[in-house]
């Protein structure tokens, strides 16, 4: 439970450490989104190494489906916000 939590706490910090730092939203957003599809990235790379794929291909595959699913939970949070106002 807490390597788990703490796994999570780590991986979360590329996208929160950004809005601690800038005063505006747009930078934190653009540096929160290059740190978290970097980390998306590595994690791919990390898990083309035990798969033995081409780490390349693995780095890119799992920032695009984790991407996708981003900006899929992002458009519904702001279908549903939209709603609610």
């Amino acid at each position: 439970m807490l390597v788990s939590g703490g796994l999570f706490l780590v991986g979360s910090l590329s996208s929160i450490l950004p809005f601690m730092i800038f005063d505006t939203n747009t930078p934190a957003l653009i540096w929160a989104s290059v740190l978290s599809l970097g980390g998306l990235f590595s994690v791919g790379v990390a898990k083309a190494r035990v798969t033995r794929n081409n780490w390349v291909r693995s780095g890119l595959e799992n920032m695009v489906i984790a991407g996708i699913g981003g900006l899929l939970a992002w458009l519904i949070g702001n279908a549903v916000g939209s709603a609610l106002e």
